[in-house]
């Protein structure tokens, strides 16, 4: 649909399958069926190409390109609006799509799994590049070749269609008789045999072998037609035509559906073969693994549920599979198939690769989880970890020897910058402490702080910690637990920074449940939001910066007093202590239409990047209180329209895959202060935060362009010539890189709660459950809910009958309101309905997440009074208008005949006259609350 002039299309499209990418062409065209519709222009002139490539594990690349000529003459800023507003949208529902197709896949049966038009596409593409590459081996056929000559065929076939031979025997008949007139089948024509089938149901069980893409006989079901013939059609067994026609170069699928296709009685042609089609079932096996080949007829997916029942990810045998002589016990992992790792994939992903064709799979599967890890790296980065460990630059978690450990305390920081970046590991998780390497531990703790690796230096102190305080007579510990507990505030810092880290890197990970709306695409960066406690609004912005240097962003996002020379409305910022490398207190003042508003904000980060790939970025508004910093003096607060904005959360994600590519995930919990209705306010922000990371990006694309200079006159490249954290900084980032490209980055660290610690209003809003919350686990659904703060009453699921209003009017007409009730009687039942629709209703046009908010619902009791008087206000007018009505102007509209008829109605007559506009009035006041109802479950 088109505004004022409807288009529609006629095209052709195809689908192809190159280098595991998925293409789709399409074009105009014309068909004859095709119909023709009224008001409705055809476009001629039409073409699109789409590519989609997989990225990975849970993600790939769409390029789309798309014209047409509509003959519809349309400004270009309406295209462009068009463009940002809808687009966005529909890449968003294909993005929830794909992310339940899985799910859907498991609803299917096998054949429909295996007709979904990609996994035909693909199909047929193996099956070209197999051909291809064999295609110089074999020797070319003739034209009789490829087809069966069918003359004796027909002149036996009266006598064998009335014989009572056996299907066996019948078929020894049809090898004799069967002439071929090529070499190559002649010389196989001992093994060739023909059994013919009259049933609809053949029984066959047919399977791709691996090794010859060719379709064999797998098995055949019990007590059908193919069983009474299974002395011939031993396991293996080639299938090569199809009534005479060669069927040896199509899948399983296409020769099924011939089968299937073609009237009974249908003759299939065998050929027998010494060679070993199907491999042997096992094909590697260790003592914590196996290798194996899978076949259809199996369903090794009914055998398996998920590994991890909360995050639904990997695959374990639940039942123990047994088959041609394999025999493997429940417990086992399912760590590969085809090659391709199952170990971080979703439990739906895994089923899919199962079914998606009848192909044997080659399933690889292991004892535990913790030979799960070791076999994974032992296939999947035999060659990456071979070099990771010779290299010399990379160093392995063995500590050093005594004698070559550096000394316990380093006096000069430059030394310990310089050594730090330098000797500290990669991976610090297996290193065990004891006497021979405690100074060692000790003097790691400083270079990771150093670092400001926080991560690593947290769970190192606890380890260090315990080894400490059992062995304080010993006189080397004793001397190292009096440095740590000269240290003990800074290290006790550095613990709670880890702990707030991991809280909001495990609320990272758990955000498809966290309830964000989504609001717009702008420029790429995705912008979500969510109602907050108290009049706040929780904003994300989500975003890939592509093409501009990683340094170059973290530059920007550093140099928060140049904010104000890039951030929209920002008209002053200052930096007003500098607390650390990565910490420090800002200041920013907001200049928006008609008001003033600033922002007193202190910030740290953590340098995740070894450990969780990412850098975390936190912090929270203070107050002079507050203030880590004596006597540090706030900005006032200047004018009539002024407030301090409480910026109760700030949390940022900033995900490296590149030099010059990077994820960037900000998520924000703000309270504005102004005294505009929040419905307008919280468009308005949502709206318009979605820029943010776009100016971001062009800020760090502009340092790039100034850097070289002599004497650059871009701020941000002055300052990262002159500061010396750039200095610092660069190096690391340099060698962390280095790592990155060689593939010697130690796995992923799983996110460590601190489960000993409870805060309720942490530093940054972020709720660190108990330590009995969290050794529950696995809590009920309604738990986690009332853990999270929401709790739906059981009065509440009225809403989710949506035509209770209609229910409502049908009791209250029915029983209260009727003809015979008094008049004012039925009037004050009336209005004591409306207040009704008017109480219930204001809740309705909320979602139930939002009801059970306790801040949301003490707003919507201060609507529902307001409501509800209106409610009363407009039931005195209807009731007014209705009394008026019926007894006067009634009379007054139609012919004069009907006019003096009217004039004579007895007081019964003018009491349902009334009633029926009452019941009329109430009817759409239950149709509008209906509507919005509705209106709430679609789009909310």
């Amino acid at each position: 649909p088109w505004p004022l002039s409807n288009r529609d299309y006629v095209y052709h499209r195809r689908v192809g399958f190159q280098n595991n990418t998925f293409v789709v062409i399409a074009h105009a065209g014309l068909h004859k069926d095709a119909p023709e519709v009224n008001n409705t222009i055809r476009v001629e002139a039409f073409a699109s190409r789409i590519a989609i490539r997989s990225t990975g594990v849970n993600g790939c690349d769409v390029f789309v390109e798309y014209c047409d000529e509509s003959n519809y003459s349309v400004p270009n800023t309406f295209v462009n609006w068009g463009l940002q507003t809808s687009l966005p949208s529909y890449l968003t529902d294909l993005k929830m799509a794909c992310a339940n197709y899985a799910a859907y896949l498991r609803g299917l049966n096998d054949d429909a799994v295996q007709e979904i038009p990609s996994q035909i596409v693909r199909l047929r593409s193996q099956r070209r590049n197999s051909l291809s590459r064999t295609l110089h081996k074999s020797r070319s056929y003739s034209a009789e070749d490829q087809v069966f000559t069918p003359s004796p065929i027909r002149a036996s076939h009266e006598s064998f269609k009335n014989s009572v031979l056996t299907p066996t025997s019948r078929s020894a008949r049809f090898a004799s008789s069967f002439n071929l007139n090529s070499p190559t089948t002649a010389s196989n024509e001992g093994n060739t045999f023909f059994i013919e089938f009259k049933s609809i149901e053949t029984g066959l069980q047919l399977e791709m072998a691996l090794k010859t893409k060719q379709a064999v006989v797998l098995g055949c079901k019990p007590n059908s037609e193919a069983a009474k013939s299974v002395a011939a059609l031993s396991r293996g067994t080639i299938i090569v035509s199809v009534n005479t026609v060669q069927v040896q170069n199509q899948s399983v699928i296409e020769i099924m559906h011939r089968i299937n296709r073609t009237p009974r009685p249908v003759l299939i042609g065998f050929r027998s073969t010494t060679d070993e089609i199907i491999e042997s079932n096992i094909l590697e096996r260790g003592d914590d693994f196996i290798k194996l080949i899978v076949h259809s007829n199996d369903r090794f997916y009914d055998l398996i549920s998920p590994r991890d029942i909360k995050s639904h990810l990997g695959a374990v045998l639940h039942t123990s599979f047994q088959s041609s002589g394999v025999d493997i016990p429940q417990g086992w992992h399912v760590i590969e198939i085809n090659g391709t790792s199952m170990t971080e994939l979703d439990f739906n992903e895994v089923v899919h690769y199962l079914r998606c064709s009848t192909s044997a799979k080659h399933v690889t599967l292991s004892k535990a989880n913790e030979i799960t890890s070791k076999l994974v790296q032992k296939i999947s980065l035999k060659k990456k970890l071979s070099q990771a460990f010779s290299s010399k630059s990379i160093k392995t978690a063995k500590e050093p020897p005594v004698q070559n450990q550096p000394s316990v305390m380093i006096s000069e920081p430059a030394d310990i910058e310089a050594l730090a970046l330098q000797e500290t590991l990669v991976d610090y998780s297996h290193v065990v402490v004891g006497l021979e390497n405690v100074q060692w531990v000790w003097t790691h703790i400083q270079y990771l702080i150093n670092e400001e690796r926080l991560f690593s230096a947290a769970p190192l102190i606890e380890k260090l910690e315990q080894f400490l305080s059992p062995r304080l007579g010993n006189r080397q510990c004793a001397d190292i637990n009096q440095l740590v507990q000269g240290k003990l505030s800074e290290l006790s810092q550095v613990k709670e920074r880890s702990a707030m880290g991991h809280q909001a890197l495990h609320e990272f990970n758990l955000d498809a449940d966290a309830g964000w709306r989504f609001a717009q695409t702008y420029f790429g960066v995705s912008t979500h939001w969510k109602p907050g406690d108290d009049g706040t609004i929780w904003l994300k912005l989500d975003g890939i910066c592509e093409g501009v240097d990683i340094f170059n962003a973290l530059a920007v996002i550093r140099e928060t007093d140049l904010f104000h020379l890039w951030a929209p409305f920002c008209n002053r910022s200052e930096l007003l202590a500098n607390l650390g490398r990565v910490e420090l207190i800002a200041y920013m003042s907001l200049a928006i239409p008609l008001m003033q508003r600033d922002a007193i904000v202190h910030a740290f980060g953590i340098n995740a990047t070894y450990e969780h790939r990412c850098i975390v970025l936190l912090g929270k508004s203070i107050t002079e209180d507050q203030c880590p910093v004596n006597n540090l003096e706030f900005p006032p607060i200047k004018g009539w329209n002024a407030d301090r904005m409480d910026l109760r959360a700030f949390r940022a994600l900033i995900e490296p895959y590149g030099r010059n590519r990077a994820r960037t995930c900000i998520v924000v919990n703000v309270h504005p202060k102004c005294p505009v209705p929040m419905t307008l306010l919280n468009f308005t922000i949502k709206k318009m935060a979605g820029i943010l990371l776009y100016l971001l990006m062009r800020e760090a694309g502009k340092i790039e362009k100034h850097k070289n200079e002599h004497d650059p006159t871009n701020e941000h490249a002055k300052r990262i010539r002159n500061d010396p954290f750039y200095l610092w900084l660069h190096p690391r980032m340099q060698k962390w890189f280095e790592h990155l490209e060689a593939g010697t980055l130690p796995p992923v660290q799983t996110i460590r709660l601190r489960l000993e610690r409870t805060s309720t209003g942490s530093l940054y809003g972020n709720r660190i459950e108990t330590q009995s919350d969290l050794k529950s686990g696995r809590l009920s659904t309604s738990q986690s809910l009332k853990g999270s703060g929401v709790e739906r009453e059981i009065f509440d699921c009225l809403y989710d009958v949506s035509i209770w209003p209609y229910l409502l009017l049908g009791v209250f007409y029915g029983w209260y309101i009727t003809p015979t009730t008094p008049l004012w009687m039925a009037r004050v039942c009336k209005c004591f309905l409306t207040c009704v629709y008017a109480w219930f209703g204001v809740a309705g046009s909320f979602s139930w997440q939002a009801r059970c908010n306790e801040h949301v619902m003490a707003e919507l009791s201060r609507w529902r009074l307001r409501v509800v008087l209106f409610a009363l206000c407009f039931e005195v007018l209807s009731i007014f208008c209705t009394h008026l009505w019926s007894q006067y102007l009634v009379c007054h509209i139609g012919p004069s005949h009907l006019q003096i008829a009217c004039t004579q109605r007895s007081l019964s007559e003018i009491r349902a006259t009334e009633h029926f506009w009452m019941l009329a009035n109430s009817f759409l006041i239950a149709s509008f609350t209906v509507g919005i109802q509705i209106v709430v479950k679609i789009h909310i």
